[in-house]
């Protein structure tokens, strides 16, 4: 007799951990899978910043470069040279992100902490890597001190991150990787390591703008972003000389499906009166009749608004006061905003700080 082993049938779950499996084994082997999902932290490590008296640039660079390699950089926490700090946020976001980049303090002063606190967050000694001596000693020559050889100290089971501006090498052990501070250094060692990293298919964004603010788009750009729950739509506001506006940038990974919410933003900027442009430039340039129109309707709803707000100034002096200088100051103040619509073009003045419009040409702009 001959008994059959039942027929189990496995569930939705059980094949999406089996696919999920499959997929950390393939990346094991060095193999790019553009479906997964890479995500990564940075911690910028320097009381100097949090002080305000050195500027970061490296936030910008790390987060176009990981996109462009298909790694998202979903949060930076900027922290001081503290020991017991140090160690609580690596050992915090470790388990959380994939990778996990840090900045700073990785020289040769007392003050650059960095190394020891990673060797203690993953519970390793720190050793003087022999690799990271001789790309001193070739660098420095006959000028190599102590010093300088502090900065070979990497922790136990550490690989190097090549620097080709000064040599002092960055680290990388397990999925923790120690960058300098510096930002000619720091670029040069993340372009040395990208090669090395597993990432997904690119990033893409796209943008558009408009000479409307963010306030009037807000509700049907909730409801476009519900609709297309995995993409990015991100609203920025812009100043600029002649008026101000918003940008929408949309960043995901499949582009027909970023051109189509793009198609629909337009829409959406359309019917709310306004001219979508890809470059900020192109907004404040008289390319059309229609938009010459709807510019100078504008401009005259802005005087009109001038004028209310002057008379109503002025109303309760002349009410509360029943004074005969209050009619005079009435008709002084209308004499004004006649001047200002006919002289001034109704134009409003130009904000108090202009800010360079984020983007132009769907390009992040520094």
């Amino acid at each position: 007799m001959n008994l059959q082993k039942p027929r189990v049938e496995t569930s939705k779950k059980q094949e999406l951990t089996r696919e999920k499996k499959a997929v950390l084994v393939s990346l094991q082997e060095g193999e790019l899978f553009p479906e997964a999902s890479f995500k990564a932290c940075l911690l910028v490590i320097g009381n100097e910043i949090l002080a305000g008296r050195t500027q970061d640039l490296n936030v910008q660079f790390l987060g176009e470069t990981l996109s462009r390699h298909g790694i998202d950089l979903k949060e930076v926490r900027i922290i001081s040279d503290e020991e017991n700090v140090i160690i609580d946020h690596l050992k915090e976001v470790k388990g959380l992100y994939d990778y996990v980049f840090t900045t700073g303090g990785i020289g040769p002063t007392h003050d650059d902490l960095t190394t020891a606190c990673v060797a203690r967050a993953l519970g390793v000694p720190v050793i003087e890597d022999e690799e990271a001596i001789r790309r001193l000693e070739a660098y420095y020559k006959d000028r190599l001190n102590e010093t300088h050889k502090r900065m070979a100290r990497v922790p136990f089971g550490s690989r190097l991150i090549d620097n080709p501006v000064t040599s002092a090498p960055g680290f990388f052990i397990q999925n923790v990787y120690v960058l300098a501070g510096v930002p000619r250094i720091m670029r040069a060692m993340v372009m040395s390591l990208l090669p090395m990293l597993k990432g997904g298919a690119p990033i893409i964004s796209q943008s558009v703008s408009c000479c409307l603010g963010e306030s009037l788009l807000a509700e049907p750009l909730k409801k476009l972003q519900e609709k297309y729950s995995t993409f990015e739509i991100g609203i920025y506001p812009f100043f600029h000389p002649e008026g101000y506006g918003t940008t929408l940038v949309v960043r995901g990974k499949n582009l027909k499906t970023i051109e189509r919410i793009i198609g629909k933003i337009k829409d959406i900027i359309i019917n709310h009166g306004g001219f979508p442009e890809a470059d900020v430039s192109l907004l404040f340039k008289e390319v059309s009749p229609q938009k010459f129109s709807f510019r100078r309707l504008k401009e005259d709803e802005d005087a009109g608004s001038f004028l209310k707000t002057l008379v109503a100034w002025g109303k309760p002096y002349f009410l509360e006061k029943k004074r005969r200088n209050g009619i005079f100051l009435i008709l002084f103040i209308v004499f004004l905003g006649v001047v200002g619509i006919f002289f001034a073009g109704g134009k409003s003045p130009s904000p108090q700080y202009v800010q360079k419009p984020f983007f132009e040409n769907n390009q992040i702009i520094e």
